[in-house]
């Protein structure tokens, strides 16, 4: 008999993320809350499926930056009210079947139907195998039955189109940009300012090594990024597989780990690396509330079988 593991979440908190994104920290979220300080401005650089954004607890100024041109359309629409409404009505007449797969990996002009492009992109990353997600011949497949996570795909694809307005609502009031993150971080970078900031992988750390995103980053990149964080008024909290560049970098920051499987259901060690300025505000917000309450333990429904996207 399998069983459905359920973790209660706070009412209004969306229930899935934006978009099923390579290198999601979805169910690392609870977790990576434990380490975020307090603060005042919130700034999310690198933006992918916006899933620690979308279950913190909301602060006074929220930027989310990225560079694909795809997933800051669906973001726009996400947060438009008649767009969303329109791309959840566009998700639930969308059958989970190879023909739609094929029709969204034709990319449309950046001036087509916004609701359309969006719509096509959710598509085409719930139902491909592979998350590449550089070109419409990157290899990937019709995802039939089941993720990794022994998820029943078209499940999955069912329950998208309820979670809308919960993420509409949730962007509501975010600051939504396209620049460079090095750029998004310091524009917004001041005394109470947290940025989480969860860069590509660095190469060397992937299994095969080979560019994934159609914004990846090389190494001299990744420094640029590091002597950034190194300036930073602000405080950081840092998302990546371990890697000796960024551990020899941030060596004076405080360091988490947490042992994940991969997309490829390889055991990975994600690690944290915390700022000094942001370790120092975490503890004394301890010292003045006390130890935060861990995530709720997970509701065991007998029966029934596990669905996330």
């Amino acid at each position: 008999m399998s069983a459905e593991v359920v973790t209660l979440r706070p009412e209004g908190v969306p229930r899935r993320p934006a978009v099923r994104w390579l290198g999601s920290k979805w169910r690392m979220v609870p977790w990576i809350l434990q380490h975020l300080p307090p603060h005042e401005l919130y700034c999310e650089p690198y933006g992918g499926s916006a899933s620690v954004l979308l279950r913190k607890p909301r602060s006074p100024i929220e930027v989310l930056g990225d560079l694909d041109d795809e997933l800051l359309t669906l973001y726009a629409v996400l947060r438009d009210p008649d767009m969303s409404a329109r791309l959840r009505v566009a998700c639930e007449l969308t059958l989970f079947s190879d023909a739609e797969f094929r029709l969204a990996m034709r990319r449309l002009p950046l001036d087509a139907d916004p609701v359309e492009r969006a719509r096509r992109m959710v598509v085409r990353h719930a139902m491909q195998v592979s998350l590449d997600v550089r070109a419409e011949t990157a290899g990937t497949g019709f995802r039939r039955y089941t993720g990794p996570d022994r998820s029943v795909s078209a499940m999955d694809w069912s329950a998208y189109p309820d979670a809308i307005p919960e993420i509409h609502a949730r962007l509501r009031g975010v600051v939504i940009e396209r620049s460079p993150a090095v750029e998004t971080i310091r524009r917004h970078d001041r005394v109470g300012a947290l940025h989480y900031v969860d860069p590509p992988y660095v190469h060397a750390t992937r299994q095969d090594g080979r560019k994934v995103y159609s914004h990846d980053m090389d190494d001299s990149e990744h420094r640029e990024l590091l002597d950034c964080l190194l300036g930073l008024k602000g405080m950081a909290v840092v998302s990546g597989y371990a890697s000796p560049l960024y551990d020899e970098a941030l060596a004076g920051w405080r360091r988490g780990t947490r042992e994940v499987t991969d997309h490829a259901r390889q055991w990975r060690t994600e690690v944290l690396w915390i700022s000094p300025t942001a370790a120092k505000a975490e503890a004394t917000s301890l010292m003045m509330t006390g130890p935060r309450h861990p995530p709720r333990a997970p509701v065991v429904i007998p029966g029934q079988t596990a669905f996330a996207l």
